[in-house]
């Protein structure tokens, strides 16, 4: 490399270099850390031109091209099945490593399996929108990349169309155990129609691991009909999930009041993630059901609006969060400028008017 630098210290730079948010992790970041301008030459990192340097480390030298590796399928999206079935051969190829017996110096070099380029797939982000995902030989090609990659740490799925019957399963046989960020997002489910999220017991109990949660996005269409309805069934263990982000959605809402959460301490509630028209008193019952179980463990709370152009406040009141007891160890509340930060019950006031 005619460097005397440490490998270490030139993988960082190379990452800073290519830096993109959420690429390694999907935790929330602190909301009152100050935003520093960025201090790069040709503006700030998009994730296409992240791809871009990373390719062309690679292909410096041969020294660039082993730390370069790493960095370059470290975070892998896929939205397409030729896509992801280009993945695979590479992936498959890269496993093949030819060994010579340098000992005895003599026979035939052997071929073995060994780890490939899926040792460095860290953040696995599939996305299912388009037309040409529409096919069962998309969804064969997902269940092969993740099975090829097992070092996996974070898993992203966003599926903006209905789950193909008996994918979901498949895919969380294929997920690593020692998973420990997960991101679903789901849109237009339908519970009476037996469209289940991942939030499954059977489903969470493997991944005993996971430290972040964000299901903000899982947009139930039938949530209050469903809530006489649905048997939410055995709790799942998830002991070491610190992170957790929900949608206003009193279904969901009401899912996570029956988790054993015990390192709880970051909460997410997104207004933008649950139907338009849901009503306000289930959320606020659910909500409060919810804080009387982990609002003791709370420390960090966000708010996040809704995605409208009126300045109406979301469904979600702050005073649910402040009245005693509800959060006694809340130390940071984030909440849009349209929020109601004061709600005075009706003639609470009338003494001092």
């Amino acid at each position: 490399m005619g460097s005397k630098l440490p490998d270490e210290l030139w993988l960082e730079i190379f990452r800073c270099a290519t830096h993109v948010p959420r690429t390694r992790s999907i935790v929330p970041g602190d909301p009152f850390a100050p935003e520093r301008p960025a201090n790069y030459a040709s503006g700030v990192n998009s994730p296409i031109e992240s791809v871009r340097t990373k390719c062309a480390l690679v292909r410096v030298c041969r020294a660039w091209r082993v730390l370069g590796t790493e960095l370059l399928y470290e975070h892998v999206v896929l939205n397409s099945a030729r896509r992801a079935e280009a993945l695979c051969r590479t992936l498959v190829e890269t496993r093949k490593e030819v060994r010579r017996d340098t000992a005895a110096n003599a026979g035939a070099p052997e071929v073995v399996e060994g780890l490939g380029h899926g040792q460095w797939v860290r953040h696995l982000e599939v996305h299912r929108w388009a037309r040409s995902t529409q096919t069962n030989r998309y969804c064969q090609a997902i269940i092969y990349a993740v099975s090829l990659c097992p070092r996996m740490r974070v898993f992203s799925g966003l599926w903006q169309e209905p789950l193909p019957h008996g994918f979901q399963p498949v895919l969380e046989q294929y997920l690593p155990s020692a998973l420990e960020e997960l991101y679903w997002q789901q849109d237009s489910v339908l519970i009476a129609a037996k469209e289940l999220p991942i939030l499954t017991t059977s489903a969470l109990d493997k991944f005993s691991a996971l430290r972040v949660l964000d299901v903000r996005k899982i947009c139930i269409l039938d949530a209050e009909r469903s809530l006489q309805h649905v048997a939410l069934g055995p709790v799942a263990a998830l002991p070491h999930v610190t992170h957790l982000a929900l949608p206003t959605c009193p279904l969901l809402l009401r899912w996570a009041r029956h988790q054993a959460l015990p390192a709880l301490h970051h909460l997410v509630l997104d207004a933008a993630g649950a139907p338009r028209t849901v009503y306000v008193a289930l959320v606020t019952k659910e909500l409060n059901g919810f804080l009387e179980r982990h609002g003791p463990k709370l420390r960090t709370v966000e708010l996040l609006p809704s995605n409208t152009q009126s300045l109406r406040p979301g469904p979600v009141s702050l005073a649910a969060f402040l009245v005693p007891d509800a959060c006694p160890a809340l130390e940071t509340l984030v909440f849009d400028c349209r929020e109601r930060v004061l709600s005075a019950a009706p003639g609470a006031l009338a003494q001092y008017a």
